[in-house]
């Protein structure tokens, strides 16, 4: 199955100060899942999850591919204008859910730099089918 689809990303970025940012972002793309793993691509980004992982591969002005899987910790680099910065990424918890009109994964995961706590975060993409139903 490829199919149009609207998707939310939402992300909650919680400080070492305790400062909390949301951010949210509403976008279309193309969505097909291949062996039980997900796929939606959009303009200058790629998801691919299942239960297990999530991978994010973005491009444009910020370049990175982070990849979260339960319980491990991944170095990934995020290529911005200004130069590139390492960050480790400890994934805490991913969850899938999936119906006939909605596809959500959820993950919460920590950021550090140099060994050095950044924040805590939590990330909802949600996946809604133009046709109304996923087949």
């Amino acid at each position: 199955m490829n199919e149009n689809v609207s998707f939310r990303v939402k992300g909650i970025q919680t400080d070492v100060d305790g400062n909390q940012n949301i951010e949210k972002e509403e976008n279309q793309g193309r969505y097909y899942n291949k062996n039980g793993t997900h796929y939606i691509m959009a303009d200058g980004a790629r998801y691919r999850f299942n239960h297990r992982s999530l991978e994010v591969v973005k491009n444009g002005d910020l370049n990175a591919k982070l990849i979260f899987e339960n319980g491990q910790c991944r170095v990934c680099d995020y290529a911005t204008p200004y130069g590139n910065f390492p960050l480790e990424f400890r994934t805490k918890q991913i969850s899938l859910s999936e119906s006939e009109r909605e596809i959500e994964i959820s993950v919460e995961y920590e950021i550090f730099n140099q060994d050095e706590f950044v924040s805590k975060n939590h990330t909802i993409i949600s996946v809604f089918s133009l046709t109304g139903l996923f087949s």
